[in-house]
């Protein structure tokens, strides 16, 4: 008779051991992956911002001057022709809107914007004309631009209406107190109530309204702002509790505040890059811990006592990203830059000003503590090409006025090399 080989198993002790293992290097492994994709998520997003800095100088370089945040304050003497929907107490110092958002006026600059017959500049994106004008209108601002998009939003969801959406804002204006004012017991850093509002109270963003000449950025555009992360907005949609303050203007359709997002409810849709309420003022949360940067974070949607319903919780009209530990911006000057979330407020408050006639060193120093700075992202300065031209040419709805400009060049950052995302058309 044959003698059968005895096959020897795994003991029970064996088993407990390598699946210990498995656990162990799993538990290592894991962050590392994490970490790995936060990594290149946070590219895409430095990636997405290069390419809308490049858009902003491409524009200059044709207008002489930024284009229009679509939202910030019409002082006194700048209010002609647009819309001040305050209230008659605070007019002229209040806040209005342009016809165009930024990111409407920045589309023909940007690589991916396809070549088709220009839309009209006089209608709101959502009129509700239904001529041709019209509908090349809305059909523009239906397009789902990819790089507007942040891949580390865990919130996204498309917009009820069909209309594209942005995670990235301009800064059109900031009520934090940057300096010290004997006449206020209100500290730095800390945001200014005052009613109406007043060049001390409030202060310009990079971009304000009908566009922004270099020279009025007297901080250097390497200290301000221009554009940064307000992301996960579009868990504010659909929620009838959850309006922008601002009426929309007469002759629109598709605005936001009902329960299925179709209804004219009468208010603009910050989330929709088209929409100028797209921008936003720096102030600050009212309640909660007191930061600039990813207020009220955790847990999504917010904290009892200043949820996301309440507008400057979370992303609502603030700074706001899903990247660990901050968000990032785009400065004036092209460089993006990474802002930490634990920043000092008057130093935030600061970089959105653009003429406080403060400068900061991001080489040392405390005062710019939480600023990173890659110095594969710092920009080299070249002359624009072509002429100059003589005065620069008033968009419409807008006033002409005489302003200064300084002779600061366009940002050639990494020169051709930046990525440009794709785009996908919305159904």
């Amino acid at each position: 008779m044959r003698s059968r080989a005895c096959r020897r198993g795994f003991t029970l002790i064996e088993a407990i051991i390598a699946i210990a293992v498995l656990l162990i290097v799993a538990a290592i492994a894991l962050p590392a992956i994490h970490s790995a994709r936060e990594s290149s998520r946070r590219a895409q997003c430095k990636s997405a911002l290069k390419t809308i800095g490049l858009a902003l100088h491409n524009y200059e370089t044709t207008h002489k001057r930024f284009p229009s945040g679509g939202k910030g304050t019409a002082w006194r003497g700048f209010t002609a022709g647009r819309e001040n929907t305050v209230p008659g107490s605070v007019q002229p110092n209040g806040t209005a809107f342009d016809s165009q958002s930024t990111l409407a006026l920045l589309v023909p600059f940007l690589s991916e914007f396809p070549a088709h017959t220009p839309v009209p500049s006089d209608l709101p994106y959502n009129t509700s004309d239904n001529g041709p004008g019209g509908q090349r209108v809305r059909a523009q601002a239906e397009i789902e631009w990819s790089g507007f998009r942040c891949p580390t939003n865990p919130v996204w969801r498309d917009d009820p209406a069909g209309y594209g959406q942005s995670d990235y804002v301009p800064t059109v204006f900031t009520d934090i107190r940057v300096t010290p004012d004997p006449t206020k017991a209100i500290d730095v850093g800390k945001p200014d109530p005052a009613t109406p509002v007043d060049f001390r109270s409030r202060r310009d963003g990079c971009l304000a309204l009908g566009g922004t000449h270099l020279g009025l950025i007297t901080d250097g555009t390497s200290n301000t702002i221009a554009f940064a992360e307000s992301v996960g907005r579009q868990l504010l949609i659909g929620n009838p509790a959850i309006t922008s303050p601002h009426p929309a203007p007469l002759g629109t359709r598709d605005t936001c505040g009902s329960a299925d997002g179709l209804q004219a409810s009468g208010y603009r849709c910050p989330n929709r890059w088209a929409d100028p309420d797209g921008g936003i003022g720096v102030s600050g949360p009212p309640a909660g811990v007191f930061r600039l940067i990813n207020n009220n974070a955790a847990p999504i949607g917010g904290t009892p006592e200043c949820p996301w319903s309440m507008e400057n919780c979370g992303p609502n009209d603030e700074l706001f990203g899903f990247h660990t530990g901050g968000a990032q911006a785009v400065f004036a000057d092209g460089a993006v830059r990474f802002l930490s979330e634990n920043m000092d407020a008057g130093v935030v408050g600061k970089l959105v000003a653009r003429a406080d006639g403060e400068s900061l060193d991001f080489s040392c120093g405390e005062e710019t503590k939480g600023i990173r700075r890659d110095p594969r992202s710092e920009p080299q300065y070249a002359p624009p090409p072509g002429p100059l031209a003589a005065a620069p040419q008033p968009m419409p709805g807008e006033v002409a006025t005489e302003q200064p400009r300084s002779e600061v060049a366009a940002s050639a950052e990494d020169g051709n090399g930046l990525q440009q995302p794709g785009r996908a058309l919305a159904p």
